[in-house]
């Protein structure tokens, strides 16, 4: 496909991303939110996604930029968004992560590592993922088990579930999400994503 040309195929993957998310954001009626102007909100605007791949010199190096990702910049960025929610950019100017998180605790009563959604604290990790599927042999028309692959998602601390370098790299570079660790198996999938998760047959 484009002879091989990451680049391209990482501008489509953002295109695709961008139409197949707003599909799905269209086709939501979002009667349960209060808040009539994000309602509207929700329903009159498109969103875009932006995709860039770059080369890294080995597993480890493409294994820690997506930790790097996960672990902390996903987390301060999380941090921000909730602290904005409460306070003023003026209020919290200057004041780290941890300052805003402790912040929250002690003046609003909310302790957002243990209260935020998993996905906002660690972000989704997407792969996809082996299933068996019974089935009816064309020919023989006997029953019969087969393979098939479906996406599955997730949200989880990496740093407690693959505790060491070689489990990480493990589960960023197998292609299957149920093929390296079996801990990450029992990640709950969540409920929104059950309806796609299991059309994929």
């Amino acid at each position: 496909m484009y002879s091989g040309r990451i680049q391209k195929l990482v501008s489509v993957l953002a295109s695709y991303t961008s139409a197949k998310f707003n599909k799905y954001i269209n086709e939501e009626d979002w009667s349960d939110i209060d808040n009539e102007r994000i309602r509207e909100r929700l329903a009159s605007h498109s969103a875009y996604f932006d995709g860039r791949a770059f080369s890294v010199p080995n597993q480890f190096a493409a294994m820690a930029s997506v930790y790097w990702r996960h672990r902390y910049d996903t987390l301060k960025n999380a941090t921000l968004t909730y602290a904005l929610s409460y306070y003023s950019q003026n209020a919290i100017l200057g004041k780290s992560p941890h300052e805003l998180r402790d912040m929250l605790r002690r003046e609003k009563n909310w302790d957002m590592l243990h209260e935020a959604p998993k996905n906002i604290i660690y972000g989704t990790f997407l792969k996809k993922e082996l299933y068996d599927l019974e089935s009816i042999d064309r020919k023989s028309q006997e029953p019969v088990t087969v393979k098939r692959s479906r996406i599955r998602i997730g949200s989880f601390n990496m740093q407690k579930l693959l505790a060491t370098t070689e489990e990480k790299i493990l589960f960023m570079m197998n292609k299957y999400w149920n093929d390296c660790n079996t801990a990450v198996n029992e990640i709950e999938i969540p409920e929104w994503w059950m309806k796609y998760y299991k059309q994929q047959k």
